[in-house]
């Protein structure tokens, strides 16, 4: 019972320290008002992309599936390919699990 006691008392305080006691953060620099050079601009993330050309909608799950063999071999993604319509089923499935209501966890 003590143990326990100990272990709340504990943790409160832990809580309090985090919660209550943290230092603010630094304040956001603010932006100056001349535009940054090209010079000094960081380089985009990823490098530099190979260009491709964009076929229309309807003609793309060629290039998905080549695109996608290229990124991983995972058995799901395999079985997944040689549907079609690919780019409109990704995006169903992407729009309905951010529309899903979010269930408690059991």
């Amino acid at each position: 019972m003590v143990a326990v006691t100990l272990l709340i008392a504990a943790a409160a305080v832990a809580g309090y320290v985090v919660f209550v006691r943290r230092q603010p953060l630094a304040p956001a620099p603010t932006r100056s008002a001349a535009p940054a050079s090209a010079s000094s601009a960081s380089p985009p993330l990823g490098g530099k992309g190979d260009s491709i050309t964009l076929p229309p909608l309807d003609a793309s799950d060629t290039l998905v599936r080549t695109l996608v063999q290229g990124l991983t071999e995972s058995p799901a993604v395999m079985a997944w390919l040689p549907t079609t319509g690919l780019i409109r089923n990704f995006t169903v499935v992407v729009s309905n699990i951010a529309e899903e209501p979010r269930r408690p966890s059991s």
